[in-house]
């Protein structure tokens, strides 16, 4: 048989479980914060920057690429990863993000042959940023 669009082997009412979508969010958190954590450490050293921690005797950066280079030669490439914990500490909150979102999506009612109204993942995704800043 043919599931929806055309893709063979996928039912059109396949939803994955409350679990299944928790465990998934979980997982898809804490590697995005394990990824774009370094991207955050630059972002922040880059930031603090100033006319004052420069003449305060603070190492300055000539962009972003220098300051990855300084980081690593001069402290090591895990301190990339400095910060981490309190970093890990916001998983929760887009796990709860993603779940939401999920569950919101999948209890939309929509009429075969449809299009989906682009107004509607906006209205899904506000949803659950509002219940994951609630609930975490």
């Amino acid at each position: 048989w043919r599931g929806d669009g055309g893709q063979e082997g996928i039912p059109r009412s396949s939803h994955a479980s409350f679990s299944d979508n928790l465990l998934a969010s979980m997982g898809a958190s804490f590697a995005s914060t394990l990824c774009v954590h370094p991207l955050w450490l630059l972002k922040s050293r880059l930031e603090m920057q100033t006319f004052e921690s420069k003449s305060a005797g603070w190492v300055q950066y000539g962009g972003w690429w220098d300051c990855l280079r300084t980081i690593v030669r001069t402290e090591g490439p895990m301190s990339l990863y400095r910060g981490l914990g309190p970093a890990l500490g916001l998983v929760p909150h887009a796990a709860v993000q993603l779940l939401a979102y999920e569950e919101i999506k999948k209890r939309d009612r929509r009429v075969e042959g449809v299009p989906l109204n682009p107004i509607k993942p906006f209205l899904w995704g506000a949803a659950s940023k509002f219940a994951a800043s609630c609930i975490t």
